[in-house]
């Protein structure tokens, strides 16, 4: 369990940088994702870090918007952890 704690903890301490508008979805498991995105966000929003999945061929983000709006986001040449 603590490890799990550890693991969050640290996720939550990383910054996310988003250049533009980049879609946010419901869901990380279903990567690459043909489902519809559930609403954007951009730097402008604020997104905090709540957790980092890392899967064989990409980096999946959720956050969490000001507005308590949270899902994941895809890293790539937009999203970037800082």
């Amino acid at each position: 369990m603590g490890i799990v704690v550890n693991d969050i903890y640290e996720d939550q301490s990383h910054k996310i940088a988003i250049d533009g508008k980049v879609p946010v979805y419901s869901d990380w498991t279903k990567y690459p994702t043909d489902e519809r995105p559930t609403f954007s966000v951009s730097n402008a929003d604020s997104p905090s870090v709540k957790h980092i999945r890392y899967g064989k061929d990409y980096m999946a983000i959720k956050i969490e918007t000001e507005r308590q709006q949270s899902g994941w986001v895809f890293s790539g040449p937009a999203v970037r952890i800082q």
